[in-house]
């Protein structure tokens, strides 16, 4: 009897010991499971991640692509800015030129004119002089006002007659 006793156990001993092999085989299935569909959930994840990481690049292409298309014509811009400025500065050495080469002929002109015309601008300065002394006489004799001395008193800041 202790053989059957010893065989009962021993078998009461292996279906416990499969018993308990298979709920922890079922526990393992499920935990499995479990870290399956995570694993699902976290490449679902990645995906999406990536697809969003795709767009955004792409967007940073483009906005790179258009920087490098503003700063291109911002290079053109400041050429054409600089080829103004060398234009302007071309324009007044030429309005330098033309006006030192009209000012020279002038005077030019004016020496020939005076040297040639001098004795004819002296008889002019005289007859003016000879002019201007026969007014003042004309006028200290005809207006007895300019003598009075209510003008002689206020006469600051006037020419004297």
């Amino acid at each position: 009897m202790v053989l059957i006793w010893c065989a009962a156990t021993a078998t009461a001993a292996f279906l416990a010991l499969a018993a308990i092999m298979l709920v922890s085989l079922l526990q393992l299935k499920r935990k499995l499971g479990r870290m399956e569909e995570g694993a699902a959930e976290l490449q679902r994840e990645t995906l999406l991640l990536l697809k969003e990481l795709r767009q955004a690049s792409g967007s940073a292409a483009e906005t790179a692509a258009s920087v490098n298309r503003q700063l291109a014509r911002a290079d053109k811009l400041f050429a054409a800015v600089e080829e103004l400025g060398d234009a302007a500065m071309h324009a007044a050495a030429a309005a330098s030129r033309i006006t030192a080469a009209i000012g020279e002929k002038a005077s030019r002109q004016v020496e020939q004119a005076v040297n040639s015309r001098q004795k004819q601008i002296g008889e002019a300065l005289e007859l003016a002089e000879l002019g201007w002394a026969a007014w003042t006489w004309w006028r200290s004799k005809n207006i007895p006002t300019a003598r009075s001395p209510e003008c002689q008193t206020h006469d600051v800041g006037h020419d004297k007659i």
